[in-house]
């Protein structure tokens, strides 16, 4: 993660850069970083910009790990973690995650701002779901065939079907 994370993005390194979002009444400051899915969604949405944003949920570790990315010091931390044994797994089997797209331009000559918040309860765990959507979808569509991007296949309402399974629940919602 450090790896990601750590990439440059618009001249300066990742993860510096904040943008505070408001999640269940609480501010968090998320931070700017460099995702391979940016040059692949601009691309695909033909659209200018994209911004990609992570944190964790505590702002201490996020300003330490900042400070770990701005000084180059991830390999000496990712080194002493191993030489101590420092285990960041701590064997839970879920963890509340807010996965956000936002959006902001122009609608009829108006800016306008939209998004979508979901909790989901499990980084790791929805994305298994979500990868168990495609794999029915891609089943029940013969007519599917060749390299495809997610997106290509499964609509936004198609995931939201996880709602029901109580696999995520949307906080927020005003992109219709």
């Amino acid at each position: 993660m450090l790896k990601i994370i750590a990439e440059p993005i618009d001249g300066r390194t990742g993860f510096v850069k904040s943008h505070p979002v408001i999640i269940k009444d609480k501010e968090y400051q998320l931070r700017n970083i460099n995702h391979d899915e940016i040059e692949i969604l601009q691309s695909y949405l033909n659209i200018p910009k994209v911004a990609y944003h992570t944190s964790w949920d505590n702002e201490v570790f996020n300003k330490f790990v900042s400070f770990i990315v701005r000084t180059h010091s991830n390999k000496l931390m990712t080194n002493l973690m191993r030489l101590l044994k420092i285990n960041t797994d701590k064997g839970m089997k879920e963890e509340t995650a807010y996965l956000i797209v936002e959006t902001k331009g122009k609608i009829n000559n108006s800016y306008t701002k939209k998004m979508i918040q979901l909790e989901v309860f499990s980084d790791y765990g929805i994305t298994a779901w979500a990868i168990a959507l495609l794999v029915e979808t891609i089943f029940n569509k013969p007519s599917l065939n060749g390299v495809l991007y997610p997106f290509e296949i499964l609509d936004f309402n198609e995931i939201l079907v996880l709602e029901k399974w109580q696999k995520l629940r949307c906080l927020k919602n005003n992109l219709v």
